[in-house]
Order: C-alpha cells, then sequence, then structure tokens
C-alpha cells in the first residue's frame, strides 16, 4: 500500500511500528502501554508521546542549524515549517514517543505501565 499510493499511506511509518509491537504483546496476553486507559489512566501515555515531541523540537532546532541536515517533503503540508519540518510532521513525533516506551519496556523486561 505504501508504495503504490505513498502520498496518502506515509502515515502508516510512523504508526506501524507501535501497532506490530503492542499487537503481538495483546496476542501474547501481556500487558501494553494502552492497558492503563482502561481505567482511565493517561498519564503514561500521553508523558511518552509528550516528551517525545519535545525532545523533537530540540532535534529540529538542531537539524536546522546542522550543516548536513535532513530537508522534509511531507505530502500536503509542505507550507508552515518550524525549523525544517512542516508544523503537522511534528505529529509523527507522538507515536514515537510511545513506540520508544514499548521498546525499552521489552528490552528492560519490565512494565513501568501497570
Amino acid at each position: 500500500m505504501l508504495g503504490l499510493y505513498p502520498n496518502y499511506a506515509f502515515a502508516l511509518l510512523w504508526i506501524s511500528p507501535l501497532l506490530i509491537l503492542v499487537s503481538l504483546q495483546v496476542l501474547l496476553k501481556e500487558t501494553h502501554i494502552f492497558s492503563p486507559l482502561g481505567n482511565g489512566d493517561w498519564r503514561f501515555v500521553l508523558a511518552s508521546a509528550l516528551a517525545a515531541l519535545f525532545c523533537g523540537v530540540f532535534w529540529e532546532l538542531w537539524n536546522f542549524y546542522s550543516l548536513a541536515k535532513w530537508v522534509y517533503h511531507v505530502p500536503f503540508v509542505q507550507r508552515f515549517h518550524l525549523f525544517e519540518m512542516p508544523v503537522l510532521g511534528y505529529a509523527g513525533y507522538l507515536p514515537f514517543g510511545l513506540e520508544c516506551s514499548v521498546v525499552a519496556e521489552m528490552v528492560l523486561g519490565r512494565k513501568t505501565t501497570q
């Protein structure tokens, strides 16, 4: 799908690793990052997503002034930029933060979302 419609399916690259990892945890009947949401506890999910967004702003700041930099071409949102990244492109950092938390929990072998 991504190869056929890259301008429409590019966001799948941002969310597919998260969906795959959490799906595996669900299939294995493990606690996952979204488990506390059933009790109304959004703290860990929000903290993970916002931490990545906060770091992302600094990454893009440093990218803006570097000699070898990323130049972004995000379909349909090339209008408003904050540093080199279109503002709506920062939304990709939100699932990235969740992915980082899921991988950290898997590697460390502990559950921080209980």
